[in-house]
């Protein structure tokens, strides 16, 4: 295919009549010249180019097999960009740094190419340069930072490269004197943490915002004053953190809270046996007894309803109830409201539209609009904002409630409703759920008398009376923990804490993955690594909840998304590449690797070919010093230099 939409650009191009797409772009020796094809079908001569030391420059990138894209070449003489040479750049060791975005290096410098323009790096040393990171670079004398996809690379001022570690999938980095945190990953600076102790610092909460030394507890670089350091830890991954002494809420103290008797209540809510709070705030005058977390923000007591501790002031508690917690509306017999303030009822008519005898919901320009299959236009009505009617059926969305009463259908909150036969969240009816004293507890979790229910589905031995919601999709009763519907079994509940992914949760014994435990995990020092799916501990290399058999941690590393590596084995997309030496393992490309018995392309082994001669030339080729090679199968010169 690639051969005839060659040919096609070539005779369009010899009558010059137009140009046609490809999809490829390459440097090509033909006929003692030397040409560019551009992705246009264009064939450029490169005026002086030396055909005899011409070689393409190896990109690593390829959109699909066997597809070049080229960039980058060299001859005796010159360094080429596209077709034209580089004034000033030295093709003596020109090569791309791999893995990052937009730069290149030869003997003499680091470049950084802008629109075109190569740009010298004064401060980067060619020789040194490594990249530590997506984001971290150094060489022997500073560390950098890099924002990808599109920004050059800023020295980080105060940094001393020898001694420079960085705290790998966390914002912090030290050297042997100062630690440095980085507020967001937008800012193009590491601020000094003054009273850090680079030797004690560490960072083991679940939620890497807090950090801590010997002496101090941080909470985004900045000190938590008067925090007990032996005493201090985070409450359930919430805000709310406390020690011996003291409650916060992320680094402010609560100086009205009680730490032996306080306890989450959810959704920023929070108690002790005195008072209630909202974040950081006492809610004044709150009654204790008879307050109830709803969801969302929305809760109520005796004599008053809150929206994220705020009273709604003036509302009729005989009358109040929630409408929709995702869009804060609420209302009573005398008002809507939007939050805690007095507001518009939302149009209930503005998601529907018909089309003849079809009937649409708009759910939103992303998402677009749904047909409500099995809708009579004629007769259609909207309930509300999400749930509508017709002459047959009710509509939850765009689907039909199978079998709900038209006469005593009602909407609840959110995704919950009822008819006189029974509760239903969305379309299906939660089986067994009593009507009279069923009571939704969050947006997918409710209970009865004797049940907890997680959607529709029942959480079996639940206690209704004790159970309190946590960061979905956690809950917690008197005795045991649960994920969605499942009971988390042997979890210890004074030491069970959610990590920053919400798949992942620990206890003093354990690691857990969606509720099930990691077997092998080490709960103290099990952390996530960068932004890939991995977790390591101390020992090991955990994949989506499964430990990697073999592996170790110590000396893992990544070379790319794909390619992975520690003393034992060689991982290809998130699994052991299987006959892989590990000791003489080398990473050449996204596509290429070799050991001392075999190349490989991706994970594939490229049979015949010679690895201690074996070089890349480019995204879709290589060769030895017998043959060339298109990703793993054999060709031959005239394919590569077509």
């Amino acid at each position: 295919m690639r051969a005839l939409l060659s040919s096609l650009a070539f005779w369009v191009l010899s009558f010059g009549v137009t140009y046609a797409y490809t999809g490829a772009a390459y440097y090509a020796v033909e006929n003692g010249g030397v040409y560019y094809h551009n992705s246009m079908g264009m064939s450029i001569k490169i005026e002086g180019a030396d055909a005899e030391t011409f070689k393409t420059v190896p990109n690593g990138k390829a959109a699909k097999p066997y597809e070049r894209f080229d960039i980058y070449a060299t001859d005796k003489n010159h360094v080429y960009f596209y077709e034209k040479p580089l004034p000033d750049v030295s093709p003596q060791g020109f090569m791309l740094i791999p893995n990052v975005y937009a730069m290149v290096k030869n003997n003499q410098h680091v470049y950084y190419q802008q629109d075109g323009k190569h740009l010298i790096l004064e401060d980067m040393d060619p020789a040194t340069i490594v990249v530590v990171s997506p984001q971290l670079m150094k060489d022997k004398r500073f560390v950098y930072l890099r924002i990808p996809p599109n920004r050059m690379p800023q020295k980080i001022e105060g940094v001393d490269s020898a001694s420079f570690e960085a705290i790998l999938g966390t914002p912090y980095i030290k050297d042997a004197t100062q630690v440095f945190y980085r507020p967001d990953d937008n800012s193009e600076h590491y601020l000094p943490i003054v009273q850090a102790d680079p030797a004690s610092f560490r960072v083991d909460n679940p939620d890497p915002s807090y950090s801590r030394d010997a002496s101090h507890i941080f909470f985004h670089g900045k000190v938590i004053a008067g925090a007990d350091v032996k005493t201090f830890r985070q409450l359930m991954a919430s805000q709310y953190n406390l020690d011996a002494n003291y409650v916060y809420f992320n680094n402010l103290r609560i100086n009205d809270a009680d730490p032996a008797s306080f306890e989450i209540l959810g959704n920023g809510y929070a108690r002790d046996a005195q008072a209630l709070f909202f974040q950081d705030k006492k809610i004044p005058d709150a009654d204790l007894q008879s307050f109830e977390l709803k969801y969302n923000g929305f809760a109520k007591d005796a004599k008053n309803a809150y929206y994220k501790g705020e009273i709604i002031a003036g509302v009729d508690m005989a009358s109040f109830e929630i409408v929709s917690s995702y869009d804060a509306e609420s209302k009573d017999k005398n008002h809507t409201y939007l939050g805690a303030k007095i507001g518009p009822h939302r149009a209930k008519q503005s998601r529907y539209m018909t089309k003849g005898k079809y009937v649409y919901i708009f759910y939103s320009p992303s998402a677009g609009s749904s047909l409500i299959d099995g809708a009579d236009a004629k007769s259609f009505q909207a309930i509300d904002a999400y749930y509508s009617r017709d002459k047959r059926h009710i509509f939850a969305g765009s689907r039909a409630i199978s079998g709900a009463d038209l006469a005593t259908f009602k909407r609840l909150q959110n995704d919950y409703s009822k008819d006189k036969r029974h509760i239903y969240f969305s379309i299906t009816p939660i089986a067994g759920a009593d009507q009279k004293s069923f009571e939704i507890l969050d947006i997918q979790y409710s209970r009865d008398k004797q049940r907890v229910f997680f959607q529709d589905r029942l959480i079996t031995g639940a206690d209704p009376k004790s159970i309190v919601m946590l960061k979905y999709p956690y809950s917690r009763d008197a005795s045991s923990i649960y994920y969605q519907d499942k009971r988390i079994e042997g979890a210890h509940l004074k030491s069970f804490e959610l990590l920053s992914d919400d798949d992942y949760a620990r206890d003093s014994d354990s690691v857990y993955f969606q509720g099930q435990k990691i077997l092998g995990a080490d709960p103290a020092t099990f952390k996530r690594y960068w932004d890939l799916d991995l977790y390591i501990d101390k020992h090991s290399i955990f994949y989506r909840g499964t430990l990697i058999k073999n592996s170790d941690s110590p000396t893992f590393k990544t070379w790319d998304y794909r390619w992975w590596q520690d003393k034992n084995q060689v991982y290809y997309q998130n699994k052991v590449a299987n006959g892989v030496d590990s000791a003489t393992f080398q990473w050449l490309s996204t596509t290429y690797a070799k050991d001392k018995n075999h190349v490989y392309a991706n994970n594939e082994i490229v049979a015949d070919a010679d690895p201690a001669t074996f070089i890349v030339l480019d995204s879709s080729f290589g060769k030895d010093k017998n043959s060339y090679f298109r990703w793993e199968r054999k060709t031959d010169s005239r394919d590569y230099l077509r």
